[in-house]
């Protein structure tokens, strides 16, 4: 989210806030206390971003933050009397209306039209609909067309980085063949055996004589090195009798081999397959699979060519890119992906190099030998800063996302609290109109309804507060903890982005109570009871990913379809 839309949006809201408020005061960003903040990330907007906060509409009594709606860049955290705390995500709403129209407008309702052709219902009498809804449908034009300002550059980014590289990668193709050969399989013995025909003994690989390297999964890839070996201890590969040399042979992908299948089993990259009977992962691109899965994951983290290029900003979502980078440069992946780009650059050459700088920006600060070196780096950088995108939700990250939406203490009072307020708020309403009543008649009924219902609601959440401290609590904990880290692997295996893990978090949460907690602790399977239960929400999140179109340099070409001597091979 760049400060630009940020502003935009403060400056949006700041026009409707005073029409949209009641009774209670509507701060925007600037003006918010901080201690309201403090209340609201612990009552109802948890994990939230300070950062992202744009305006805060208080709706508690004593003005202590505890309950209202929080509006930030990318969604609404918000809680209301008797109910729990929710959150609406701006770029789920395919459009908003109005219904009962009462002559006030705070009596009308608001409903949320969501893309997954859902609804949410906003009727609290304390906000007035009308501006309400003015306000979320200028709100939508700016999320549609910042959506389509973005696509539209990665599509123009796509066409000017083809135009650069086509050419030059077409030369180089021709004359030196595949540049990765991506072999995907259950294992590291299979990744290797798929490399060679003639009853294992012939590498069919081959550029010009020598062979090439072969791209395995990052998790097969020991067993992958040691097949390799003994490959080149039967003198199975012409011209290499050293075994050492199948570490130069054999490079370790970036991504295990759940990773790839996962990612290709919901067909969203384009050339990337996985093929059942054979538990292969597959694709046509030249450029291997941790390529592709690279720019699928750049795409679906909001980031650009562009973006990928300005290495000093990274990516962008709350991460410590620069960082990471840092380090993962030291790691076996870092050292990967400096080979994959010192060898793209090497077939590029000196000219399509220089030119590459200078689509990043970089214009003057290297030629002729000088500018092969820099755009390496350039490349080296791109890569980490996009491949490494998942390895930002490290085990630390997830845990923090999963525990800043879901924790024991935290879900066991929202489920207590939620039954208690709402049988509570019930009794308290009843009683409460008949004292406004009998003070005021007409409207001390709803004054008395509202003040009864909040009175009675917190005195329940009290009492419930104490019975839940010695009901089942060790017992949630350990059904959470595997939650948590089921949770954790999940997001690995299936390559969740930040926001994403945030939002199936969310999904996960709305499911979570105490008769699951119960069931899933009378399960046989704990384990498998908890995946069972978050990968509805994953999957749910997996499904609004855009498929992801190839560029044309990252194609394979006619010239490239004849690798080795073994035309029909499929795969590579």
């Amino acid at each position: 989210m760049n400060m630009g839309s940020h502003e935009e949006k403060i400056e949006l809201l700041r026009k409707y806030h005073n029409k949209i408020r009641t009774a209670f005061r509507f701060h925007i960003k600037g003006n918010i206390p901080s201690r309201i903040i403090d209340n609201a990330l612990d009552k109802f907007a948890f994990g939230m971003d300070r950062t992202t906060v744009i305006g805060f509409y208080d709706t508690t009594l004593k003005q202590t933050g505890k309950s209202g709606y929080i509006f930030t860049d990318d969604k609404v955290y918000y809680l209301e009397t008797l109910d729990k705390p929710k959150k609406l995500w701006y770029e789920d709403i395919e459009s908003t209306e109005l219904f009962d129209e009462h002559k006030k407008d705070s009596d009308r309702g608001i409903r949320f039209n969501l893309r997954d052709g859902t609804s949410v219902e906003w009727v609290s009498c304390l906000l007035n609909k009308t501006p309400l809804h003015a306000f979320f449908s200028e709100l939508i034009l700016l999320e549609r067309a910042a959506e389509n300002e973005k696509e539209a550059l990665f599509e123009a980014e796509k066409k000017k980085m083809n135009e650069l590289l086509s050419s030059a990668l077409s030369d180089n193709r021709r004359r030196e063949g595949a540049l990765v050969i991506s072999k995907y399989s259950e294992t590291g013995r299979r990744c290797i055996d798929a490399c060679f025909e003639n009853n294992g003994k012939t590498f069919i690989y081959a550029k010009n004589g020598e062979n090439i390297s072969i791209e395995v999964p990052s998790d097969k890839y020991d067993e992958a090195v040691m097949t390799m070996e003994q490959k080149i201890s039967g003198g199975f590969i012409g011209g290499v009798s050293q075994k050492e040399r199948a570490r130069e042979i054999v490079r370790r992908g970036l991504f295990t081999y759940e990773q790839a299948k996962n990612i290709a089993l919901y067909e969203k990259v384009a050339t990337l397959s996985y093929d059942e009977k054979s538990g292969e992962v597959k694709t046509s691109s030249p450029f291997g699979i941790s390529a592709l899965i690279t720019l699928a994951l750049s795409f679906w983290g909001g980031e650009t060519i562009k973006d990928a290029a300005d290495t000093q900003h990274g990516a962008k979502e709350a991460f410590d890119t620069e960082a990471l980078m840092r380090t993962a440069s030291k790691t076996e992946a870092g050292r990967a992906i400096a080979g994959v780009s010192d060898e793209i650059l090497s077939l590029l050459g000196m000219g399509a190099s220089a030119a590459l700088m200078n689509a990043a920006g970089k214009e003057g600060e290297s030629l002729g030998a000088a500018a092969v070196k820099n755009a390496a780096g350039l490349l080296k950088n791109d890569a980490l800063s996009a491949a490494v995108a998942f390895m930002l939700l490290s085990s630390v990250d997830v845990i923090n996302i999963f525990r800043g939406r879901i924790s024991a203490g935290q879900l066991l009072k929202n489920v207590a609290n939620s039954g208690a307020a709402v049988a509570g708020g019930a009794a308290g309403m009843l009683g409460g109109a008949a004292i406004g009543t009998a003070i005021m008649p007409g409207a001390g009924t709803a004054v008395g309804a509202l003040i009864g219902s909040l009175a009675a609601g917190g005195a329940a959440g009290k009492i419930s507060d104490t019975l839940m401290g010695a009901f089942m609590e060790d017992d949630a904990e350990d059904m959470l903890r595997i939650i948590e880290q089921t949770f954790e692997s999940i997001v690995s295996e299936y390559l969740l982005n930040r926001k994403e893990a945030e939002r199936a978090a969310d999904g996960l949460r709305e499911n979570l109570g105490q008769r699951v907690l119960k069931d899933m602790f009378a399960a046989k399977n704990r384990q498998g009871f908890a995946r069972e239960l978050i990968m509805p929400a994953v999957e749910n999140e997996i499904s609004k990913r855009k498929k992801v179109s190839v560029p044309q340099y990252m194609l394979p070409h006619a010239e490239t379809e004849q690798i080795g001597h073994n035309k029909s091979q499929e795969g590579y």
